[in-house]
């Protein structure tokens, strides 16, 4: 277990440095946002959720065209220095492939981050990390407003990778599927739209560290067993993000999330992200695809609105400030207010992985102390 310390905290080092690139005006994009949905063919609704650093940040509602209809999520800058996602949903504001479809579309779930360029928000918490706890207002706000929407045919997450693959067949966009219930799958679709659109596929057998296959990382069900020492940093990595959350509160049984190179000119990375998210949409609405539901046309103002989740009681982090951002390790279940969201099963995993890391963390300090963002010693009282 000795060997935790040094993995973790080269994690959080390379995290720490990933470059920044500030392409994004949150302010300017809003207005544009706005304007590209009054002059959509499609009757979108709009609503403030809240004002991180004084942006609004947007949630647009296209209601179900038609009873049975399916249904789409669409998330994205959640990570400032992706700007990509983004952009495309200026486009995606209007695009026919749209029109069958019930949408939820948030275009800038990070617009501090954006505006600054950075990877975190503006207390450089990784909200992509923050989704089980919910230490910062915007994962806690988007995790309530989750809750209130229901169930949706799928959802997908336009990202960007800073990451350069070496060898054969490494530079390119690559996919992640979470297909919780074994149902269909839109994963063809996405890999010819992203051929279409002139972005090349990563095609490694192993990709962020994981197994791969033509481009794809395939996720099943969650996990529900904390695993030992050596696949822990990974456990509590996966368990609190966006996407974790949206399987355990029952949103979607099937979402994906697109990697697209950042090293890559921006307008090609949002023409990809704009032609696979068109791609799903489409799939989807064809009737063979998933057995249809009553549509459920929910109250987006009511949905979107304040008082749906306590804000006091939020415990320190175990070690450090959010360990430099990247990272917003285990707290007390017990002491969060999440735990009145998750089913028996969640929280008595959330205690598992909590004792697990706070045994490992003083294993591996030697002294009781916890593990720092630097690879040190900290202690936790």
């Amino acid at each position: 277990m000795g060997d935790l310390a040094p993995e973790l905290a080269g994690q959080l080092a390379a995290a720490a440095h990933e470059p920044t690139r500030r392409e994004v005006d949150p302010a300017q994009l809003n207005e544009r946002l706005r304007a590209r949905a009054a002059r959509s063919p499609h009757a979108w609704e709009v609503v403030t959720l809240d004002q991180p650093g004084g942006y609004d940040r947007l949630i647009f509602h296209k209601p179900a065209p038609k009873p049975n209809s399916p249904s789409l999520l669409i998330t994205t800058g959640i990570h400032g220095n992706e700007p990509s996602g983004p952009l495309a949903c200026l486009d995606l504001l209007s695009s026919p492939s749209l029109k069958d479809c019930e949408v939820v579309l948030i275009p800038m779930v990070n617009p501090v981050g954006l505006s600054q360029g950075k990877r975190g928000n503006g207390r450089n918490v990784d909200l992509n990390r923050d989704f089980l706890l919910t230490s910062s207002d915007e994962a806690r706000n988007l995790a309530a407003f989750y809750r209130a929407i229901g169930k949706f045919t799928a959802a997908i997450s336009p990202h960007e990778d800073w990451e350069r693959y070496e060898g054969e067949g490494g530079q390119g966009a690559y996919i992640y599927e979470m297909n919780r219930d074994g149902g269909p799958v839109a994963i063809d679709e996405i890999r010819g739209a992203l051929e279409k659109s002139g972005m090349p596929r990563n095609r490694l057998a192993e990709i962020d560290g994981l197994a791969a296959e033509d481009g794809v990382i395939r996720r099943g069900g969650l996990q529900s067993e904390v695993p030992g020492a050596d696949g822990l940093v990974g456990y509590l990595h996966n368990k609190q993000a966006e996407t974790s959350l949206l399987r355990e509160v029952g949103v979607t049984d099937l979402a994906y999330i697109v990697e697209t190179p950042s090293y890559m000119e921006l307008g090609r990375r949002v023409k990809a992200h704009t032609a696979v998210v068109e791609a799903l949409a489409e799939r989807i609405s064809d009737p063979s695809f998933r057995p249809a539901r009553e549509a459920r046309n929910f109250d987006l103002q009511a949905a979107a609105g304040p008082g749906r989740l306590s804000t006091v009681g939020l415990p320190r982090p175990l070690c450090g400030e959010h360990n430099a951002g990247i990272y917003t390790l285990p707290l007390d279940i017990d002491r969060s207010p999440v735990k009145d969201i998750l089913g028996p099963e969640q929280v008595a995993d959330g205690r598992k992985a909590f004792e697990a890391f706070k045994a490992l963390a003083r294993r591996a300090s030697g002294d009781g102390g916890g593990i720092s963002a630097a690879g040190g010693r900290e202690a936790c009282r």
